[in-house]
């Protein structure tokens, strides 16, 4: 019996058919995967100092060629290495302020499927050790607070509680080393507070009694 029309079509378009969606997966990799949701497990190093610049390696499951790796909203320059690891680079403008950001990881596609976040952490949050003085009366002069602990960087701000109580108001600091502060105190702040140290995104507390 002879083929019909149809079929004498479908054998000529074949081929043909066969070569673009060969050259359709070639130029387009991520498609034939499943667009399953990616999984992060561990990202190295997970804590760099200020300036740093390197690779992170970010392991998990899930992810496909032209995946990206996301810092806090910031798009990294990233690189496929197999279905469990990629690799991102920082550049040292990224890592100019202490913060501590998410990484996740998005399909590079256009239903942007993102990945559960991990912990990245820019620079070393401040700890406060001590405040000099570290009692005032009530209604005292205005004065200057030595503020001596550690992680202190320029532009590290002092905060003084409010009023209100629940308001941070930030006091005029003078960054002397990575383990002081200087801190003047208005009149009006010579009050009960609680002290903050803020370097960017990180903030540390102190509670100061008044006597």
């Amino acid at each position: 019996m002879a083929p019909t029309r149809e079929e004498r079509l479908f054998r000529r378009a074949w081929p043909i058919l066969l070569r673009y969606a060969g050259l359709l997966l070639l130029l387009c990799p991520s498609i034939g995967h499943a667009q399953t949701t990616p999984t992060l497990f561990s990202v190295t190093p997970s804590s760099v100092p200020l300036g740093w610049n390197g690779t992170l390696t970010v392991i998990g499951t899930g992810f496909l060629p032209g995946d990206v790796l996301v810092l806090d909203g910031g798009l990294l320059p990233t690189t496929y290495v197999n279905p469990t690891t990629l690799t991102a680079t920082i550049p040292c403008c990224e890592t100019s302020r202490a913060f501590n950001g998410s990484l996740v990881a998005m399909h590079n596609s256009s239903n942007g499927i993102a990945s559960n976040a991990l912990s990245f952490q820019i620079g070393n949050p401040p700890v406060l050790i001590s405040l000099n003085p570290s009692t005032v009366l009530i209604g005292s002069p205005g004065f200057n607070l030595t503020v001596t602990g550690s992680g202190f960087v320029p532009g590290s701000v002092v905060e003084w509680s409010g009023p209100p109580a629940s308001a941070l108001v930030p006091l005029t600091t003078t960054y002397d080393s990575p383990t002081q502060l200087t801190a003047a105190v208005p009149r009006c702040r010579a009050r009960p507070a609680i002290k903050s140290i803020r370097n960017g995104w990180h903030s540390a507390n102190f509670t100061q009694t008044t006597g």
